[in-house]
């Protein structure tokens, strides 16, 4: 009979609030001119930046006008994607890393 042979677990750097907040720094260090300094409005910004890759440019007039340019969030995701790029080794995407590692922030501050 053959053993099973399990790759061994590695705890994810990414997913602690500091890492993500290191991310956010690294983004404004980058681009100081376009990147909100509240925390919040980052947020918010990353959210349309998500919204923006999911759906190709339209020319109507239909819902709310967005408060950023879409040149502007798509500068802002090619920088993100670098940086994810390099602190992951390709390992997280933009709509990863915006979905679901940005929510880490709203968790309850203890021990992880």
């Amino acid at each position: 009979m053959r053993a099973n042979r399990r790759r061994q677990r590695k705890p994810d750097p990414l997913a602690h609030p500091e890492a993500i907040r290191s991310m956010f720094d690294s983004l404004h260090s980058l681009l100081p001119d376009l990147i909100p300094q509240s925390e919040k409005h980052l947020v918010k910004m990353l959210n349309a930046v998500r919204n923006v890759e999911r759906h190709p440019a339209s020319d109507t007039q239909r819902g709310r006008p967005s408060r950023w340019k879409r040149t502007e969030l798509l500068r802002v995701a090619s920088h993100l994607r670098f940086l994810l790029d390099r602190e992951t080794q390709g390992r997280v995407s933009l709509n990863s890393f915006i979905s679901l590692y940005v929510r880490i922030l709203n968790f309850p501050s203890g021990e992880f």
